[in-house]
C-alpha cells in the first residue's frame, strides 16, 4: 500500500458534485466526486492511503477504491519522482540558454500610447538610431552564441520604438542575418502606421513573422493609440495590416489589454477574427505600474475573465491565441512551462547606442545595461546567472501554487516593480493563470462527460 500523497496535489472545484484532483508538478488530472472529497482531504493531509480508505463509509469505500487505482496509475503516490523531477528542473533552469535576440533598433516612436511602458526611453528620450556597425556586432556575437550552444531555434525579434523608422538597418540585419545563423527566424513589432508594399515584398522575402498592434475597432484604438501630434492612427493601422496581408505575410495581431477594451473584449475579438480576418492574434496583459492596489487587483480579474471569453471566440473560430493557449499547450501536453518569458536569461537585448542588456524594460533607466564591448561570456555572466532563476520553481510562494507547472510566472519586471523582487510572483499573471486552470480543468471535465454519455 502506497504512503503519502505528492505535495503537489491539489483539489480543484469543477462543480458543485465534481472535483478536480491535479498534481501542479506533473500537470496529471483525475475528477471525482463530492462524496470522495473526505477521502481525499484526508490524504491530502498527510494519511496514508490504507488509513484514509478505512476512514470511508461502507458505501463509498468501493469508489474510494477505484480513485486509488486511478491515483496509483498516475503515480500520485511516488514523492521520490518528484524529487528526481525538481532536480532535473533546477539543472534546466542552471544552463538554460540564450536564443532570443531584441534588436531595439531605434527608440524612435512616431506614436504616444497612453500605457507605453517605455516612454521615457522613448519619445521622451533624446532619439538614438542603430547603425549598421552596432547591428553587425550584436548579430556576430549572437552568431556565436548559437554556434557554441547549438540552438535549434534561434530568433532575432525587431523592436523599438518603431522598427520601421530605421527601414534600412531592418533590411541590412535581416540580409547579414541570414547567411551568418543557421535557421534563423525573424519577428517584428511594429505599429503599423509605416507599412507600405516595398517593406511587405521584403518582410514576405525573409519569411518574418509580424506582430501589429490594433487595440480593437477605431473608437477603443484611438483613445489610446495616438501619435505624437495626437491625431488618430486608426486607419493608418489597419491599411497597414491589410498591406500585410495583401503580400503574403505572416501577420498576426497584438491587442493590449486596457480599461477601455476589457469590457467589451468579447465584441473586439469577434471584430478582429471577422471583419479583419486576423489568423492569430495575441493579448497583452498591461506592463509596467498599474497604479492603486485596488486598480490593480481590479484589472486582474477583469482581465483574466475576459481573456477566458476571448480564448473560447477564438476557438470557435479556429483562430490561435497566443495568451491563453500558453497554459492550454502546457496542460494538454503535459510539459512544464519553467518561464513565461524568454527575459529571464534566455534573451539579449540591444539598444540602439550599443548597449546589451537582459531585459528591453530597463531601457527607461539604464539598469542592467552595459557597453556592447563589455560583456564577453554571457553564458558565466552574473546578471543572465541571476535572472535564469527567475521561475516558479525557485520562487517559494510558486511552490505552493496549483499553477505552478502551467503559468511560466509571469513578468519578472512586473515582479520587480510591483512587489520590489524579480523573485516574487507577479500578482496580476497570477490571477490569468489561476482563472485559466479552473476555466482548463473545468472545460475537460465537460469533454470527458461528453464522451462518456456518447458511449452509452
Amino acid at each position: 500500500m502506497p504512503k503519502r500523497l505528492s505535495k503537489f496535489t491539489h483539489v480543484v472545484q469543477i462543480n458543485k458534485n465534481i472535483f478536480a484532483l491535479f498534481n501542479s508538478l506533473w500537470l496529471r488530472v483525475l475528477f471525482f466526486d463530492k462524496n470522495l472529497l473526505p477521502f481525499v482531504d484526508r490524504l491530502i493531509k498527510g494519511l496514508e492511503a490504507n488509513e484514509a480508505i478505512n476512514a470511508l463509509d461502507v458505501s463509498m469505500k468501493t469508489e474510494g477504491e477505484k480513485l486509488l487505482s486511478q491515483m496509483l496509475l498516475e503515480k500520485y503516490f511516488e514523492p521520490e519522482m518528484d524529487a528526481s523531477k525538481l532536480l532535473e528542473i533546477a539543472d534546466l533552469l542552471a544552463y538554460s540558454q540564450i536564443s532570443v535576440m531584441y534588436l531595439m533598433v531605434t527608440n524612435e516612436c512616431n506614436l504616444a500610447c497612453s500605457y507605453c511602458y517605455l516612454s521615457d526611453a522613448l519619445w521622451r528620450g533624446p532619439t538614438r538610431i542603430m547603425n549598421v556597425d552596432t547591428a553587425r556586432r550584436a548579430i556576430n556575437l549572437f552568431a556565436d552564441i548559437v554556434t557554441q550552444h547549438k540552438i535549434d531555434h534561434p530568433q532575432i525579434i525587431f523592436y523599438g520604438g518603431e522598427p520601421l523608422l530605421n527601414k534600412e538597418l531592418l533590411k541590412f540585419a535581416l540580409e547579414y542575418a541570414t547567411p551568418k545563423i543557421n535557421g534563423i527566424e525573424f519577428m517584428l513589432n511594429t505599429n503599423g502606421t509605416k507599412i507600405d508594399s516595398d517593406i511587405a515584398k521584403i518582410l514576405r522575402d525573409y519569411n518574418v513573422n509580424v506582430s501589429l498592434s490594433i487595440d480593437g475597432p477605431k473608437d477603443i484604438h484611438d483613445k489610446s493609440r495616438l501619435d505624437r501630434g495626437g491625431q488618430e492612427t486608426f486607419g493608418h493601422v489597419v491599411d497597414g495590416y491589410r498591406i500585410l496581408r495583401e503580400n503574403g505575410v505572416n501577420a498576426g495581431v497584438s491587442c493590449t489589454l486596457t480599461r477601455e477594451n476589457i469590457p467589451v473584449l468579447a465584441e473586439v475579438t469577434r471584430w478582429l477574427i471577422e471583419d479583419l480576418n486576423v489568423p492569430s492574434l495575441g493579448f497583452n496583459i498591461m506592463i509596467g505600474d498599474l497604479g492603486t492596489h485596488e486598480y490593480t487587483e481590479k484589472y486582474a480579474q477583469d482581465a483574466a475573465d475576459a481573456l477566458i471569453e476571448a480564448f473560447k471566440i477564438a476557438r470557435g473560430h479556429g483562430v490561435y491565441e497566443d495568451r491563453v493557449m500558453r497554459l492550454v499547450g502546457a496542460l494538454s501536453d503535459g510539459q512544464i512551462r519553467l518561464n513565461d518569458c524568454a527575459g529571464c536569461g534566455q534573451q539579449i537585448v540591444i539598444t540602439p547606442d550599443g548597449q546589451i542588456g537582459v531585459c528591453q524594460a530597463f531601457m527607461n533607466t539604464g539598469q542592467n545595461f552595459f557597453p556592447l564591448d563589455m560583456v564577453e561570456d554571457l553564458t558565466h555572466h552574473n546578471l543572465w546567472a541571476t535572472w535564469r532563476k527567475r521561475s516558479p520553481f525557485n520562487i517559494p510562494e510558486c511552490l505552493k501554487c496549483e499553477c505552478l507547472g502551467i503559468c511560466g510566472g509571469g513578468c519578472p519586471y512586473n515582479s520587480l516593480l510591483r512587489c520590489g523582487d524579480i523573485m516574487k510572483p507577479d500578482t496580476v499573471h497570477c490571477v490569468h493563470a489561476k482563472k485559466t486552470l479552473h476555466f482548463l480543468l473545468t472545460d475537460l471535465w465537460e469533454m470527458v462527460s461528453l464522451r462518456e454519455t456518447e458511449k452509452r
